[in-house]
């Protein structure tokens, strides 16, 4: 069970970092610019032929609202990269600071050295 745990997380690992891999050379290799009409830029990257006289501009055109989606895309995908470990930095450290709790307050359990034990009986005379 633990072997097949190890294999299913080495495949999934990897399929991650080949696909961070392909996006960051998606992004170094066909990263361009489009300007919206209101003045806003979009930034984004897909592979496309570029002009034979001028290699920074693309002889390629898109729509404003497909402008528009990809740029929301763009932004959901980041601030969701952003939430995803922020969230697992969040659970990591709850887990090391539980672990820490644990173990220094582990020894101090009066439940378990006074078990069995009845309370003090005061009787006043």
């Amino acid at each position: 069970m633990r072997q097949k745990y190890r294999i299913y997380h080495l495949i999934v690992s990897g399929l991650i970092l080949l696909s961070i891999g392909f996006t960051l050379l998606n992004q170094g290799l066909y990263s361009h610019t489009h300007h919206l009409c209101d003045g806003s830029i979009v930034v984004h990257a897909h592979p496309f032929k570029k002009n034979q006289e001028d290699t920074t501009s693309s002889n390629h055109t898109h729509t404003e609202n497909s402008l528009f989606t990809i740029d929301l895309w763009n932004k959901i995908l980041s601030n969701l990269v952003f939430v995803v470990l922020f969230f697992t930095l969040l659970l990591k450290a709850k887990k090391t600071l539980y672990q820490a709790f644990k173990l220094t307050y582990s020894s101090v359990d009066l439940h378990q050295q006074f078990a069995g034990r009845a309370p003090p009986v005061f009787i006043s005379i």
